[in-house]
């Protein structure tokens, strides 16, 4: 009788050395592992089936995709880690539109959108945003419904006063991008691999393509994909796609969570550079950097999730996708108060900072600035826990908050 892979997997924590082991690396391990095993195994036979020869894995979130394809695929298939990001790709098509509306079409679609965020969309850096802010009296975090972004005076207006410089930046990075798909060496049969979600990253790097005529039809591989935007090329979803959205919304509840899981630990890509005729990566600023105890958390859940990767693949076990997944979705839709405490130091920084959990009693909180928090939080079911704290059908009310 085949064992369950609960009991395989903790047969193999027993026999990892207690004086190596922390809460986040028995996360790693025992959670994250699984799902980075099964999504890396189905990975390595999709690529194969398409006949792609050449894979490139996106940075920050492509970081642990990439250690664990180069443990199991036995370096036998060749693959890269390439600095792209959304505002990469945006910096260098904004300089061919026409105006400040039009200049808002590649701004991620979502319900609210930061002041800070919008400027970071336009190439604005940090100092420049602080500056304008001041300048035009304008808070950072002031957040604005996306769709009535172009009719908001101020930011227009911010934009036509810099328009010569938005313009000429952008078509400086549009350069470097081209040169750096050449040194990467993008070609008809490579596949790119990312975390995926709404399908942003290949729609814009389609676009680009298709500006400087150049005829390639991509494949991108994704953990999960549902695509909000036209994208050309094929989709691939490891959990979900558009065939199957089954999972759905039990990633959807921790979707921050599950980032993090995969990121490197360095910045987002902001642009490009020049060094001896060869194009580098600009990098932004570590959200954590300086925070110690933050990077050690990452490191030892990422070097636990590894571990497994390479242990487990010697066993040559056989469960279903839905197996290998399940511990760390239960981790996503359920999470223990312990678990809520030990992912609290959690946040993005694009623009403002979103914390994924309560940084304060439920009391301390006014009705519709929890409703705010909640609402900014990348992990729902965790921020609901945190604040409440009680035993409660968090998912479920999730659920009926996303209809």
């Amino acid at each position: 009788m085949k064992k369950s892979l609960t009991i395989v997997i903790g047969n193999l924590i027993e026999k990892e050395n207690p004086q190596i082991r922390s809460d986040y690396f028995d996360f790693g391990y025992t959670k994250f592992g699984p799902f980075l095993y099964s999504y890396t195994r189905w990975l390595i036979n999709e690529v194969k089936n398409v006949g792609c020869s050449k894979i490139i894995f996106f940075s920050r979130d492509g970081y642990m995709m990439k250690k664990a394809f180069d443990i199991l695929s036995g370096d036998r298939m060749p693959s890269i880690y390439a600095y792209f990001s959304r505002n990469s790709l945006r910096h260098g098509l904004i300089c061919k539109c026409t105006g400040f509306k039009d200049s808002l079409k590649y701004l991620t679609h979502q319900r609210y959108t930061s002041v800070g965020t919008v400027l970071d969309y336009l190439g604005f850096d940090t100092n420049e945003r602080n500056e304008i802010s001041e300048k035009y009296n304008l808070s950072l975090d002031m957040d604005i419904p996306t769709e009535e972004i172009s009719q908001q005076e101020k930011l227009c207006t911010i934009y036509y006063d810099y328009e010569n410089m938005i313009l000429s930046r952008s078509s400086q990075q549009r350069a470097m991008v081209r040169q750096y798909l050449t040194q990467i060496g993008l070609d008809k049969n490579t596949a790119i691999v990312d975390i995926g979600w709404h399908g942003s990253m290949q729609y814009y790097l389609e676009e680009f393509l298709r500006e400087e005529s150049i005829p390639y039809k991509l494949n991108g591989f994704y953990v999960g994909i549902y695509p909000t935007v036209a994208v050309s090329g094929d989709l691939h979803g490891f959990v979900y796609d558009t065939t199957d959205q089954t999972y759905r919304k039990r990633i959807l509840c921790f979707l921050g969570v599950l980032e993090k899981l995969f990121q490197s630990r360095e910045g987002s890509t902001i642009g490009y550079s020049k060094s001896d005729n060869f194009v580098v990566p600009v990098l932004s600023n570590y959200e954590y950097k300086g925070n110690e105890k933050a990077k050690n958390a990452i490191v030892e859940w990422q070097r636990g999730a590894l571990d497994f990767v390479r242990k487990i693949d010697t066993y040559n076990v056989e469960y279903s996708k839905e197996e290998w997944i399940k511990p760390l979705l239960h981790f996503g839709m359920y999470p223990s108060l312990k678990e809520v405490k030990l992912f609290s130091f959690l946040y993005n920084d694009d623009g403002k900072k979103e914390f994924y959990t309560a940084q304060k009693p439920l009391f301390r909180y006014k009705a519709n600035e929890l409703l705010h928090c909640l609402s900014d939080s990348p992990w729902k079911t965790g921020f609901m826990k945190s604040v409440f704290k009680i035993k409660f059908p968090y998912y479920e009310i999730y659920k009926v908050l996303r209809k």
